[in-house]
């Protein structure tokens, strides 16, 4: 995803353009009078295609740090933190930083905006936890963990 989404970031370029606005043309069977519309249409696809890219990456790394999220689970009475971050926080970090240096290529503004949503979809699904119906009384030390999960995602 992140390399289509790339190569139509060169969509811009004048020899890609050129390329697209010809086929277009052929497609559209529109003649050189006409060239003024298929390149209105070629820059309109490439658009939509990369805007169509940003929000599948999106997608796809919510549904995989949400897989992460599952393996959470926080003993609500716990008496004595484990003395570092859990461990499925630990690895939900590696896979974030993993996946953030192949975003070496992305626009600098999908980059960002990929990791600053990422970060805000992690804290709020943490907070989530905290919140839960389902959870009736919270330790000393189950908030000292979290303490230390968090302190590991400030880190990141």
């Amino acid at each position: 995803v992140v390399n289509n989404y790339v190569s139509t970031s060169y969509g811009n370029d004048q020899p890609t353009r050129t390329y697209g606005e010809r086929y277009i043309s052929e497609l559209t069977g529109t003649g050189r009078g006409r060239t003024h519309v298929a390149r209105l249409q070629a820059r309109s696809m490439f658009k939509d295609i990369r805007a169509e890219g940003e929000e599948y990456i999106f997608k796809k790394l919510v549904s995989k740090m949400n897989e992460f999220l599952e393996l959470a689970s926080y003993e609500w009475m716990l008496s004595e933190p484990q003395g570092h971050a859990s461990p499925w926080l630990m690895d939900l970090i590696a896979f974030l930083k993993s996946v953030f240096e192949s975003f070496t290529n992305l626009p600098t503004r999908l980059a960002q905006m990929s990791c600053m949503s990422s970060c805000q979809h992690l804290a709020r699904s943490i907070m989530t936890m905290l919140l839960d119906e389902n959870v009736k009384a919270i330790s000393t030390g189950i908030l000292q963990q979290i303490d230390l999960d968090l302190v590991q995602c400030e880190m990141f």
